[in-house]
């Protein structure tokens, strides 16, 4: 009994000691990548852009966390469905008759092929995903690492050919390296669910940048 209260006293007293060196508070700044399962598209899309947060801590372990992202590129979006046709479901008959997706768009302008329901696929098309979050953050020091995981949820917004709404919610976590007592670089990863158009969509994404501590 003595060895076990002995390593309950000693596990308390280190995590004591993590907790306490976590910062108060942050804010984090960088660059964002995300793997979009857009609406109407025929694949995954690349985008690029950014993301900050503000971070402020309620408990030794606990804060909360304040999250907005922008991020931008160029989609190819379908635009010939049959009314009640998903986007996914249109693409899947046209490449069962081993017909091409899409083609570049020429200098003249977008150019559309045939596809299901005798209608057209839209070229390039330059599109933004905006997703603003807020939720809990567990974390903890060792060192100079800082590792994190949270649970976020609030809205998102798309737009390109069309734009929609949606409500959004962000499972994952990163970690954050000191450089100096203010200052910190952070990796973060995580798991982006949106419902645009009424079709559930994942959306990928890992951002890196700067954290300011205080």
């Amino acid at each position: 009994m003595r060895v076990v209260g002995f390593a309950v006293l000693l596990m308390s007293v280190f995590l004591g000691n993590a907790f306490a060196q976590v910062p108060k508070g942050n804010v984090f700044i960088g660059y964002s990548y995300m793997s979009a399962d857009v609406p109407n598209t025929a694949a995954r899309q690349n985008l690029n852009g950014w993301e900050g947060s503000l971070e402020g801590k309620v408990l030794p372990f606990l804060s909360i966390v304040a999250d907005g992202s922008g991020h931008y590129g160029t989609t190819q979006f379908f635009t010939c469905p049959l009314p009640g046709v998903t986007a996914r479901a249109a693409i899947a008959s046209v490449e069962k008759h081993d017909e091409p997706r899409f083609h570049r768009p020429s200098r003249r302008g977008h150019r559309r092929d045939r596809c299901a329901g005798g209608g057209g696929c839209a070229g390039a098309v330059n599109g933004n995903l905006y997703t603003a979050l807020f939720g809990p953050r567990v974390s903890a020091s060792f060192g100079r690492l800082r590792p994190f995981a949270h649970v976020l949820t609030g809205a998102a917004d798309v737009s390109g050919s069309s734009s929609d709404f949606s409500l959004a919610s962000a499972f994952g976590g990163g970690v954050d390296f000191k450089i100096a007592p203010i200052l910190g670089w952070r990796f973060q990863g995580d798991y982006i669910h949106t419902h645009f158009s009424g079709q559930p969509e994942g959306h990928a994404h890992i951002s890196t940048g700067v954290v300011l501590r205080f």
